[in-house]
């Protein structure tokens, strides 16, 4: 591509002239666009969706989904990158949390048990006010009713029971996101949730998960990276 075929996007000054490309930047993005261009071609159409033959799961299924966007950028995930594993996060480890595991899928029984013990853990004054609020939205919004906070009792197998009804009602990339959050980052039960439910986003996620690390230190840095990659995988799964 040249300066022409890029200029269209390329954000501009005040004045709406284009901001200055160095040669040397140009060339990373050709060069980046080259391996997104080679990464297109290999992913094929199919009755079911979309494929991509380059790489398997961990376990070894295919690369195949729906979601022409998530194929392929798995593919470019794989031109990119000197070595694609599933330990090296990014989206292709997201996909092979999706694909090799039935915890997303089946949402099973013990883990909404396991869930409902570990929140079971904490009471209602362990919390801010505010983040009680953020919780009680959050089960508002997805629960048939509260399952906990303040006044509330119930006990943990009709907890449990309620908790899998409503998660079964998330799309299958939301609850990818779920496991990958609470397994990633022990974020709990209901903080992954608010995200997914939009009370709130995943930068004030991000803040909450972040606040005990230095700033700009490799641990908060190396978080935003697995919430960026977390985030960007439920737009592309979700993507026609």
């Amino acid at each position: 591509m040249n300066d022409e075929g890029i200029a269209h996007w390329w954000p501009k000054t005040r004045s709406g002239r284009p901001v200055p490309i160095s040669p040397r930047m140009l060339s990373y993005i050709e060069a980046d666009l080259n391996l997104l261009n080679a990464a297109r071609s290999q992913v094929a159409r199919t009755q079911l969706g979309f494929a991509y033959g380059g790489i398997r799961t961990a376990a070894g299924h295919e690369i195949h989904h729906q979601s022409r966007c998530l194929v392929e950028a798995i593919a470019f995930e794989r031109e990119t990158l000197p070595e694609l594993e599933a330990g090296n996060f990014g989206i292709y480890s997201a996909f092979c949390t999706y694909r090799d595991f039935d915890m997303p899928t089946e949402m099973p029984d013990d883990l909404m048990q396991s869930l409902v013990a570990g929140q079971w853990a904490y009471g209602a004054g362990d919390v801010t006010a505010e983040v009680m609020q953020l919780f009680l939205e959050t089960q508002r919004r997805l629960l048939s009713q509260p399952i906990w906070g303040a006044g509330i009792d119930l006990p943990e197998p009709e907890a449990a029971r309620i908790l899998a009804e409503g998660m079964r009602k998330l799309p299958i990339e939301k609850r990818v996101q779920f496991v990958l959050m609470n397994g990633m980052h022990e974020a709990g039960l209901f903080l992954p949730l608010a995200v997914l439910l939009e009370c709130i986003n995943f930068e004030e996620y991000v803040q909450y998960k972040t606040q005990g690390f230095a700033p700009d230190s490799c641990e908060e840095q190396g978080r935003r990276t697995e919430v960026a990659f977390i985030s960007l995988y439920g737009d592309l799964a979700a993507a026609k």
